[in-house]
């Protein structure tokens, strides 16, 4: 049967304004109760870790900046200063190239220029940029050997006093050099060996020992950019052995195979 309410039963409620207004911000109470829970638990929730490949630091070293074309004049021999000052006597880098008697005389004669520059005179100037690029590429050279040294220790290449470059771009793979060529220089007494390849490298060393090549054999090296290097001075009628290595941008470093040539 259906229901029928029973007479007398009927409770009315009645709602004025006000009693809405509390009602309306009840609701708003509790729902800020409500998100703020909500928002709470999702915070507690674990943050999702980050593929092994990108917390990878192996796959990235540290290194030194040696651009100094964007510095001023004043700038940039302060800057070679420190860095002298940085790798006089120290501990990290024992034999470095150049020897620091001979940065130190070449930092003094460009502030020295630079001094006498300051009057505008024309070639006071051009003898101030002739230092300069003398100077600058003594410290590309330096910049070479810490880089090889410190081998991405970033307290070493700090305490040389070099500028560090921003973190963050991978290891580039480095290629072999090709066609090592060891052949009578144009003088007698030396010999200018060469490569192909290696357009990765950012520099090069050039070495030779003499015959027989050991465990314990001492490589006498240069260093530079050029893919060729002729060695001078050089005893003649002697054996040596030679190679060249390919420095990366990081550091790294790939010899080329071994030769050897009697120098004439």
């Amino acid at each position: 049967m259906p229901y029928t309410p029973k007479k007398g039963l009927f409770i009315q409620f009645t709602i004025d304004k006000n009693s809405v207004v509390i009602l309306f911000f009840l609701q708003m109470i509790i729902a800020t109760f409500a998100f703020r829970n909500n928002f709470t638990g999702l915070q507690k929730r674990p943050q999702s870790q980050k593929p092994s490949f990108m917390n990878n630091s192996s796959a990235v070293k540290a290194k030194i900046n040696t651009g100094f074309s964007h510095l001023s004049d004043p700038a940039f021999g302060n800057g070679a200063s420190g860095i002298q000052v940085a790798m006089t006597d120290n501990p990290d880098y024992l034999n470095p190239v150049p020897t620091m008697v001979e940065l130190a005389a070449q930092v003094a004669d460009y502030i020295n220029k630079l001094s006498v520059a300051q009057n505008r005179d024309r070639n006071a100037v051009a003898a101030k940029n002739q230092a300069r690029l003398l100077l600058t590429a003594s410290l590309k050279n330096l910049g070479n050997y810490v880089t090889l040294t410190a081998n991405g220790d970033r307290q070493k290449l700090i305490g040389s006093g070099f500028p560090i470059s921003k973190q963050g771009e991978p290891v580039a793979p480095l290629s072999k050099p090709r066609n090592m060529v060891a052949k009578d220089g144009p003088n007698p007494g030396e010999c200018t060996v060469s490569v192909d390849g290696s357009t990765e490298a950012r520099s090069f060393l050039y070495q030779y020992t003499t015959d027989p090549i050991t465990e314990g054999s001492v490589w006498v090296t240069e260093s530079g950019t050029a893919r060729s290097y002729t060695f001078t001075k050089m005893p003649r009628g002697i054996a040596y052995w030679f190679r060249m290595g390919a420095v990366g941008t990081y550091g790294q470093l790939i010899y080329s195979d071994v030769v050897s040539r009697i120098v004439q």
